[in-house]
């Protein structure tokens, strides 16, 4: 503004500190704006993963439980072979035979038990872990939130 506008030297002063405050709050509006924009596509995404995880999560059960059901028959048909093998008195070679096939199909449905085990492990921990993630990207997203309504 001019001297001979009608305001005064200090008038002018202070519109003038208050369009400069004005145009830094719009500034840190818009940098606020920005950042609650990049952290809900952030969210997004690790709500996407999340989803996607606990899918595969449920999927590895899904697949354990019928290893575990296919186990059981095996078990179950292990254990009629066995009756079967004592009421024909199938001769000893025979018998050791079938017993080292049953025993290693047995073996390989533990092994794959096993591992299966070890694999719903690891998804649960990594579920655990994406769930802190996800309670922390919300905490940090609400207190943006405050800021932002203050």
């Amino acid at each position: 503004m001019e001297l001979g506008s009608g305001l005064q030297f200090s008038q002018d002063n202070t519109v003038q500190n208050l369009l400069q405050t004005k145009n830094q709050m719009e500034q840190q509006l818009s940098q606020k704006t920005e950042t609650i924009q990049a952290l809900t596509e952030q969210k997004i995404a690790s709500e996407d993963r999340a989803t996607r995880l606990e899918n595969d999560l449920a999927k590895e059960r899904e697949d354990l439980a019928n290893i575990m059901s296919k186990f059981e028959a095996k078990k179950e048909e292990h254990q009629r072979e066995e009756r079967k093998t004592k009421q024909f008195e199938i001769s000893d070679a025979k018998q050791k035979e079938l017993l080292g096939k049953k025993e290693q199909l047995i073996k390989m449905g533990e092994e794959k038990h096993e591992q299966l085990t070890a694999q719903n492990n690891d998804l649960e921990e990594k579920s655990k872990q994406l769930d802190e993630q996800l309670k922390e990207q919300l905490q940090t997203n609400r207190a943006l939130e405050q800021d932002r309504t203050m």
